[in-house]
């Protein structure tokens, strides 16, 4: 049965053809029983107990998030492939390795749109460390490489002007 309101009242009460989604004619008056007064045949009552078992343990494995140990080990992976990502520009400067660290951890967190590793689902868990190790966005590796190289040349330049004898 369909019910369709307009803002606070009835519009109509239709009955539709469960699987075609199609109206089969406007209805005058239904009447519904409350939930728990639904009658359940007795051959059907194990067979739907186990179905809403499945289905409790399934929501509450969607639900339930990853371990503080877990977080540990994806934020371990973020900084480990981090540092593999810029030895291979020999850059093992300590901001270029958060930024790109929190660029890593951003990224995984947009794609399950959430905003702490801690809200990561449990069961996605080895997906979320697989999409760590594989990340590779090269474009953004070369902007933070060359903003930590640029500070290593003023670094450097500072460096050599301190060194220079005072001239007067």
């Amino acid at each position: 049965m369909r019910i369709e309101f307009f803002d606070d009242e009835l519009d109509s009460i239709r009955a539709v053809d469960v699987m075609s989604q199609r109206s089969q004619g406007n209805m005058q008056e239904v009447v519904i029983p409350p939930a728990s007064e639904a009658p359940v045949p007795q051959e059907g009552t194990e067979e739907l107990a186990r179905l809403l078992l499945e289905a409790l343990e399934r929501q509450i494995r969607l639900n339930t998030p990853v371990t503080r140990q877990q977080v540990r080990y994806l934020s371990a992976a973020m900084k480990e492939h981090t540092l593999e990502l810029l030895d291979k520009s020999s850059i093992s400067d300590p901001k270029a390795v958060r930024k790109l660290a929190g660029i890593i951890k951003k990224d995984v967190l947009a794609d399950y749109g959430i905003t702490t590793l801690e809200e990561i689902p449990k069961h996605e868990y080895n997906v979320a460390m697989h999409n760590i190790k594989t990340w590779n966005n090269m474009r953004i590796v070369r902007e933070v490489v060359k903003e930590a190289r640029k500070r290593e040349e003023e670094a450097a330049e500072a460096a050599l002007a301190d060194a220079e004898p005072a001239t007067g």
